[in-house]
């Protein structure tokens, strides 16, 4: 039962995390605008996997050019091709970024969902644990 205990913490921790450095990464990353170069569709393997378009971005920061796919998968295609798109990049690694007005509440309902299954997994490891 341990081994649920510590399943149910890191799933609080992580999601917790993932917001946070978000959150830091829209007031602290540099604001600029990028270049859509391509958005490629991947399709989902097996009977429920969903597919998603993923775009990929260029922009310029010190002098050089990167290069970068959003790590954020879509089901719609929503940036064509060439157009301009404002982004947010960690100054130290530039390959961090995400869009300026990509606020989709899915993020967090799914971060949400992952630390209250891990309040569940942590609450029965623990009553196992001290029962």
């Amino acid at each position: 039962m341990e081994f649920i205990t510590i399943i149910g913490a890191i799933s609080i921790i992580v999601p917790i995390f993932f917001l946070i450095s978000r959150r830091n990464l829209r007031k602290n990353g540099i604001h600029t605008t990028a270049t859509v170069l391509q958005t490629v569709y991947r399709q989902g393997r097996g009977r429920n996997a969903s597919s998603s378009y993923w775009t990929v971005f260029e922009f310029r920061t010190n002098g050089q050019t990167v290069e970068v796919e959003y790590n954020v998968g879509i089901q719609k295609r929503k940036f064509r091709n060439g157009s301009n798109v404002e982004i947010i990049y960690h100054p130290n690694n530039p390959e961090r970024i995400i869009v300026e007005n990509d606020r989709r509440p899915m993020v967090i309902i799914n971060s949400v969902i992952f630390m209250v299954f891990g309040a569940v997994l942590l609450g029965i490891g623990l009553f196992s644990i001290f029962s």
